[in-house]
């Protein structure tokens, strides 16, 4: 494996309680040890532990959002292209970066990873790294890249901030692609401040049929599960804004918060039958961002309908259906709009499952997504210069720079 390394102290082998610095161009390393190795070329980590507290249930494969406002950017690519994560055991996990900002003081990164697995019983812990040589991320369908941190369950995942240079697409995450095409575009714009989760969201500055914005995901049958979640945040302006995710206007399905009311949903089922269903307590703030989940479908051969606010499950009325949604061809998924009903405020982070997940799933993942919940994943000591790691583990590196005969030597790495 061939890296980059840093011509710095602060890359070096720690041998017997004496860092010995490396300075060379690059080097060779033999045999990989751990989870810090210089050879990498990531000169600086973080760690960084979830409290078991904090998971309702174990979850696995599950995406974390990281919202870190104080790294020193001196230490990293003004791009920001030189992040990777990794786990408790050193592997590296998928990472999707969303955006990092240098402009101020500090580094400010929002960024999602995915985690393997996340106990409900004892802290899960991970790393990151940075300070690299070396600019670029994965491709986004490549092992480590921004689709695979979203399992396959996840149809579509649009947090909405992206700015592509075109100002009518809108970038899915997911592997399915699915980029969102805006349509009678009057005055939308992707704000800076307001987003539930990240530093920036869609906004939606009109509320009426002649000059709303709408965002169209397609008509993909991929985003008509017969089991079904719906999840987004929104924050409303005005009274008579609605927020929602609608196929076919009630005719297939529609997830929607409509201002001052309670969060709703309506489709039909597979047969042509109406199901309807509306939360009744748990009240949203109806100037306050609030993060919505939606589900519909069979578990087992039991019809299942749930609403979500802010995490914990809604009493609700309503039901109805056999459990399958219907299948609507030529329909598209429409964000922002609902029968003759748009939105004037903001939506963030909406995402479409085919799955339905347990209810410990659904509060983990309201806690993972909202950085708000400054508890859900803390810092584990300050930013440290990487070190290899593994106690009595062998490693040859090759020093290039030397000569042209390249010197070699062997140490007994010590932690």
């Amino acid at each position: 494996m061939k890296a980059a390394v840093r011509d710095t102290v602060s890359s070096y082998v720690q041998v017997d309680g004496v860092n010995i610095p490396l300075r060379t161009k690059s080097c060779t390393v033999k045999k990989r040890i751990g989870e810090n190795v210089v050879g990498e070329g990531y000169a600086y980590y973080r760690n960084f532990s979830i409290a078991a507290a904090n998971v309702d249930a174990d979850v696995t494969y599950f995406p974390v959002y990281l919202y870190i406002t104080d790294l020193d950017k001196t230490h990293i690519l003004n791009s920001g292209a030189d992040f990777i994560a990794k786990d408790s055991a050193g592997n590296r996990i998928p990472l999707e970066i969303e955006s990092y900002n240098s402009d101020g003081e500090t580094g400010i990164l929002s960024a999602w990873i995915q985690l393997p697995a996340i106990s409900s019983t004892e802290a899960t812990t991970f790393t990151l790294h940075y300070g690299s040589a070396v600019e670029g991320q994965p491709d986004r369908d490549a092992a480590y890249g921004m689709e695979a941190v979203w399992e396959s369950a996840f149809k579509t995942v649009h947090h909405l901030a992206d700015k592509t240079g075109d100002a009518t697409k809108v970038t899915d995450s997911s592997s399915s692609d699915f980029e969102g095409t805006k349509s009678l575009v009057g005055g939308d714009t992707i704000t800076e401040d307001d987003g539930a989760t990240s530093d920036k969201c869609q906004q939606w500055t009109n509320a009426d049929a002649a000059g709303a914005t709408v965002i169209d995901l397609g008509i993909d049958l991929a985003l008509n599960p017969s089991d079904i979640t719906v999840m987004f945040w929104a924050k409303h302006k005005t009274v008579s804004a609605q927020a929602g995710v609608d196929r076919g206007g009630g005719n297939c399905y529609t997830a929607v918060w409509p201002k001052g009311a309670y969060p709703t949903f309506v489709g039909k089922d597979s047969a042509g039958t109406g199901i309807s269903f509306t939360a009744n307590n748990n009240a949203p703030g109806a100037n306050d961002w609030n993060h919505f989940i939606f589900v519909y479908g069979l578990v087992g051969e039991t019809v299942t309908h749930d609403i979500y606010t802010n995490g914990v499950v809604c009493n609700h009325s309503g039901g109805g259906g056999n459990g399958s949604i219907k299948e609507v061809i030529g329909t598209q998924v429409l964000l922002g709009k609902y029968s003759l009903s748009y939105l004037n405020g903001w939506m963030d982070e909406v995402m479409i499952l085919d799955e339905i997940k347990d209810a410990g799933w659904y509060t983990t993942l309201y806690n993972a997504l909202n950085h708000r919940n400054e508890a859900f994943y803390t810092q584990v000591g300050d930013e440290t210069g990487a070190t290899a790691t593994t106690v009595g583990s062998q490693i040859e590196i090759i020093n290039q720079a030397d000569s042209k005969k390249a010197k070699k030597a062997r140490w007994k790495l010590l932690y």
